[in-house]
C-alpha cells in the first residue's frame, strides 16, 4: 500500500479503479464517488502512470483542483486537456467537446489572461454535437462571461433568452437552475458592489463534466456560484465621477 508523506495511506487501487483505460469521455461512477469525497488525495492520485489518457488526466485535475479552491491551477490543466484533444489524429469532436467545457467553466472563476477564448471555443463547438442542454449550458458560460467583461445588461439578456429556451425544451431543471444565476446576477445589480461577497469556498463541477456527468439534473446552485465566483461589471448604473475633472465647489465663481 502506497503512503504518502504526512498523509493518511491511499484507498487500495481497486476503490479507485486505476488505471484507466485510454480514450472516452467518461469515467466509472464507483471512482467518481471517490474523488469527490476526496480531491486532495486525489489529485496525488491523479498522474501520468494512473490516467495515462492526457485528455481525461488534465481534465480530472482540473475539476478536482477547482473543488479544492485551486483556480487558476485549474485552469492550466483544463487547458492542458483541451491542447491534447485538439493534437489527437483523429480530432475525437466528443473529448474535444468536453475538454472545452471544463477549460470555459473554469475560465469564468478566473481572471487568467484567454479566458474569452476558452468560452468561445465552447460556445462554437457545442451546437454540432446535438445536445441541446450542452448548448443551453453554453450560452450560460457565455452570459456568465459578458456579466464579468461587458456588463450586466447585455449578461441578463442572454440569460432571459437561453432560459426561455430551456422552457420550450421542456429542461424544467435546466431552468431552474439558470433562473437561480439569473436571480443572483441581477440582485447584485441593486446592490452597492462593495456589499457583495464573493465566493470563495470550493465549487461545484460543470455538469456534463466528469465528476457530475449528469447534464438533465444539474446542481439547483452551480450557475449561481459562478455568476458570484468573480465581480461583474454593472452597467445598469450610472458611472461614477470622474474626479480629475470636476470643479470644486465654488471654483470660478467671483469673490464678492
Amino acid at each position: 500500500m502506497i503512503r504518502l508523506t504526512g498523509q493518511s495511506p491511499t484507498p487500495p487501487s481497486d476503490v479507485w479503479q486505476l488505471p484507466l483505460p485510454h480514450g472516452g469521455t467518461s469515467i466509472p461512477e464507483r471512482l467518481r464517488g471517490s474523488l469527490l469525497e476526496l480531491p486532495r488525495l486525489a489529485v496525488r492520485v491523479i498522474h501520468s502512470n494512473s490516467v495515462v489518457d492526457p485528455v481525461l488526466r488534465n481534465a480530472l485535475r482540473a475539476e478536482l483542483h477547482l473543488r479544492l479552491g485551486q483556480r487558476t491551477t485549474a485552469h492550466a490543466h483544463a487547458r492542458a486537456a483541451v491542447d491534447a484533444a485538439r493534437q489527437e489524429r483523429p480530432v475525437d469532436a466528443d473529448r474535444l467537446l468536453l475538454a472545452a467545457q471544463i477549460a470555459a467553466d473554469i475560465a469564468c472563476t478566473t481572471t487568467d489572461p484567454g479566458a474569452e477564448d476558452d468560452v468561445v471555443l465552447f460556445a462554437s463547438l457545442a451546437p454540432a454535437c446535438g445536445d441541446h442542454r450542452r448548448v443551453l449550458l453554453a450560452e450560460a458560460i457565455t452570459a456568465v462571461h459578458a456579466y464579468q467583461t461587458g456588463g450586466c445588461t447585455h449578461a441578463l439578456d442572454l440569460l432571459d433568452d437561453t432560459i426561455t429556451s430551456a422552457h420550450h425544451q421542456a429542461a424544467a431543471t435546466f431552468a431552474g437552475m439558470l433562473l437561480a444565476g439569473a436571480s443572483a446576477m441581477s440582485s447584485r445589480c441593486r446592490t452597492p458592489s462593495e456589499a457583495v461577497p464573493l465566493l470563495t469556498r470550493a465549487l461545484q463541477p460543470s455538469p456534463g463534466g466528469l465528476l457530475h456527468p449528469d447534464l438533465d439534473h444539474p446542481a439547483y446552485g452551480y450557475l449561481r456560484s459562478r455568476v458570484t465566483a468573480r465581480p461583474g461589471r454593472h452597467t445598469c448604473r450610472p458611472p461614477l465621477p470622474d474626479h480629475t475633472t470636476m470643479t470644486a465647489p465654488g471654483a470660478g465663481q467671483a469673490t464678492p
